[in-house]
């Protein structure tokens, strides 16, 4: 049987606030660890209503390579290599 959870950050096409299925072993090394991905979602919670507006990109050309890294951390990116590296990987998400 499927177990539900729900997305905290971005994963393979699955953004944050998401509501997805999978098997068990799946379900639990994306919840588990140090930086989980998602959380379980109770039986009876239903997907989160999709947003108004979606949020605007950061726009990474003015940000500097700190808070290039910061935001890659944030969101389940890889973090290293110089500040145009960090630039086209977020960019192409």
């Amino acid at each position: 049987m499927k177990q539900k959870v729900k997305f905290l950050r971005p994963w393979n096409g699955y953004n944050p606030g998401e509501i997805a299925g999978f098997a068990p072993h799946i379900a639990a090394s994306l919840c588990d660890g140090d930086n989980p991905a998602a959380a379980r979602v109770a039986s009876g919670e239903a997907a989160a209503p999709a947003a108004a507006e979606p949020e605007a990109a950061p726009n990474f050309e003015k940000m500097k390579k700190a808070e290039l890294v910061a935001y890659a951390e944030e969101n389940g990116f890889d973090s290293s290599g110089t500040a145009a590296e960090l630039r086209e990987r977020l960019s192409n998400g």
